[in-house]
């Protein structure tokens, strides 16, 4: 017969109740937001979203994406400050591309961080889109294209 436990303590350690204070040391997920900038009419509309596309915010994007892809000189949607892109904002940008491919409508994509590149690279989606590095450069391709 044993005196020992089975278990020690440090096998399976139940998770230590969380104070008031307890949540500033733990980093906190960007909140999901999308701003909205008309720079001038001849400029195409630039959205630039912040946070993570998944499955409760792409809906949002995809709201924002129908609001203003048929603008007369179009939209870029920078995602540099993307933190995470789920399939279903995924689905988002391809629809957005098929549509814009139909309608003749002139739009372009900022991806230049890690976590928008590489679910793009897996899928081969980033020769298919319009993609840029940067807002400037996605702007300059929008204007020369459209009237």
């Amino acid at each position: 017969m044993h005196n020992s436990p089975l278990w020690t303590s440090s096998d399976f350690a139940a998770p230590l109740p969380r104070g008031p204070g307890d949540s500033e040391s733990l980093p906190t997920a960007q909140p999901f937001d999308i701003d909205v900038e008309r720079r001038r009419p001849d400029h195409p509309v630039v959205a630039h979203v912040f946070g993570a596309i998944d499955l409760l915010t792409a809906p949002e994007l995809r709201v924002c994406v129908d609001d203003h892809v048929d603008a007369p000189s179009g939209l870029v949607l920078d995602l540099s400050r993307v933190d995470f892109l789920a399939a279903s904002g995924l689905t988002v940008l391809t629809d957005t591309d098929r549509r814009a491919g139909r309608d003749h409508l002139a739009w372009a994509l900022v991806a230049n961080t890690r976590p928008v590149l590489r679910p793009l690279e897996v899928l081969g989606l980033r020769d298919q889109l319009p993609t840029y590095d940067s807002v400037p450069g996605a702007v300059a391709a929008i204007c020369a294209v459209t009237p």
